[in-house]
């Protein structure tokens, strides 16, 4: 890909709605559910222009960070800000409109339309219709061009992913939250993918990525934090977190931290 940086999100708004570089940050942000902590005290920075890897065992609390930084769940305790606007009395479509915005684990677009028609929706979203682009430019910036009129269904999971960044990204996201975006994606899939995610973080956009696909997370992350039974536990470089007795026992135990000693 590497055009993205110049096409769509290269277009700034005028108008009324938030435009430009953010930060989104949170402090002391904890979420249970019953007598189950799914966070405890999570302290994070999401800075513009790089990708925020976020990983952890299953159950670590990964996909809630981002349900409640969203606005889909309110935190128990602690806040949320976005350019150091408290964001507790903010609803999920506003946080939106304010250009903080996430995709989910599966797929949320229509396999019966075509890849036209999907544009076309993604271009009516409030912040798209404050921009200056149309289905053809956004299609080629992403490279789907010539599927404008294939339905979606017949894509690989890969192509239907790249086109869901594709429906974000008319929206011109200042924050961009990514669950398990390669999940269930080949290799060359991907690396495709990749390249993507990387052009929306050159764009200026703060990105945050949870994913279980370590290494190719690592390839594209400036920054790591990891989270263990909701607390986070690790905050670095991906060289560090390669190298890091606290990630390496939050995966594999005690035992394979200290090199398998008993």
């Amino acid at each position: 890909m590497g055009r993205f940086g110049a096409g769509v999100l290269g277009r700034r708004d005028t108008g009324v709605l938030p435009d430009g570089p953010a930060v989104l940050a949170c402090t002391g942000l904890s979420r249970s559910f019953g007598g189950v902590h799914a966070l405890r005290g999570v302290d994070l920075e999401l800075d513009p222009g790089r990708t925020l890897a976020i990983i952890g065992p299953n159950g670590a609390g990964k996909s809630s960070l981002i349900n409640v930084l969203t606005g889909l769940y309110a935190p128990s305790s602690g806040t949320v800000t976005l350019d150091g606007t408290d964001l507790r009395r903010t609803s999920m479509a506003d946080r939106t409109r304010a250009g903080l915005m996430r995709t989910f684990q599966g797929n949320r677009i229509f396999g019966t339309l075509t890849v036209g028609a999907c544009l076309a929706i993604g271009l009516e979203a409030p912040r798209a219709r404050a921009g200056r682009h149309d289905v053809g430019s956004l299609a080629a910036d992403f490279g789907l061009e010539a599927l404008l009129d294939r339905p979606v269904k017949d894509l690989p999971y890969g192509i239907q992913k790249i086109l869901n960044l594709a429906m974000v990204a008319a929206s011109r996201p200042r924050v961009l939250l990514l669950d398990e975006p390669f999940a269930g994606v080949h290799a060359d899939g991907v690396e495709r993918l990749s390249a993507v995610i990387d052009d929306f973080r050159t764009a200026g956009v703060a990105v945050g990525v949870v994913e279980h696909n370590i290494a190719a997370l690592m390839r594209i992350a400036d920054d790591v934090v990891v989270l263990d039974s909701g607390r986070l536990i690790f905050r670095g470089t991906p060289t560090e977190a390669e190298v890091s007795p606290v990630v390496r026992e939050a995966y594999l135990g005690a035992s394979a931290a200290r090199g398998g000693a008993a």
